[in-house]
């Protein structure tokens, strides 16, 4: 790039204007851009950010992370940081990098209110949930289901905050969702299943032996694991009810 005695040198800026869209990720070139032709700072990051979202825009993950990933080390305080954390976890995501993707889902989530926010609590609580770390996996689903535009994403919330309090034996968490899964009105059929079957196998761990029973009566015919499962757990009672009279 020309020396600085070109400063605002009309030409000199027409070839920055031409080059930018190859060269401003240079940071000589961004220096340069600044000092000779006048750009300012937030206008050579918009620049570089267009540059570096673009391959992530367009499906080209392995190119979009290591671009998005430049810029975020670069510029400090990153102004596109929410949008570049958003475009990495989806790369992510598609890459099956759980890591990864948790944490630039965590980053956007850490940012507050924002229109990528519902989509990165439900990607955060489902890894969490996939790596056992349901404490996490809780946080995410109880702000997701808070502040959810999506019927589908409310009910995912809810299903994930049963199973989760469910795994972590905080029953009585676990049977408040149970109630508020069957009362959504998107919930399939399969779904109902499956949190009854939870609920049944709580009540008879607490001994509510009748109260389970009747559950597990419901569930003989459901298809897949169900079934079978709801039959053991009737039988079960009934065998323990009995030594138990």
């Amino acid at each position: 790039f020309p020396s600085h005695d070109t400063k605002d040198d009309a030409v000199v800026c027409d070839a920055y204007v031409i080059c930018k869209g190859l060269l401003i990720e240079d940071s000589n070139f961004q220096s340069d851009a600044r000092l000779i032709c006048g750009a300012t700072q937030s206008e050579v990051e918009q620049e570089v950010y267009l540059k570096a979202v673009a391959p992530a825009q367009e499906g080209n993950c392995e190119l979009g992370i290591t671009k998005l990933s430049e810029y975020l080390r670069n510029f400090q305080p990153a102004y596109y940081r929410l949008d570049a954390n958003y475009y990495l976890a989806q790369c992510y995501a598609r890459n099956n990098n759980r890591d990864k993707c948790l944490e630039a889902c965590n980053e956007v989530v850490s940012l507050g209110s924002s229109a990528y926010l519902e989509d990165c609590l439900a990607m955060a609580g489902e890894i969490s949930y996939e790596i056992k770390d349901y404490s996490q996996a809780i946080t995410h689903y109880r702000d997701l289901e808070q502040i959810a535009a999506s019927k589908t994403n409310v009910l995912k919330a809810q299903l994930g905050l049963l199973e989760s309090h469910y795994n972590r034996k905080e029953n009585t968490d676990a049977l408040q969702y149970v109630e508020r899964v069957l009362a959504n009105p998107d919930v399939t059929p399969e779904m109902a299943e499956h949190a009854k079957l939870i609920k049944a196998r709580i009540l008879m761990n607490d001994n509510r032996l009748a109260e389970a029973k009747i559950i597990f009566q419901e569930l003989i015919h459901a298809p897949g694991e169900t079934g079978p499962e709801a039959c053991y757990g009737m039988s079960k009672c009934m065998y323990k009810y009995r030594d138990w009279e």
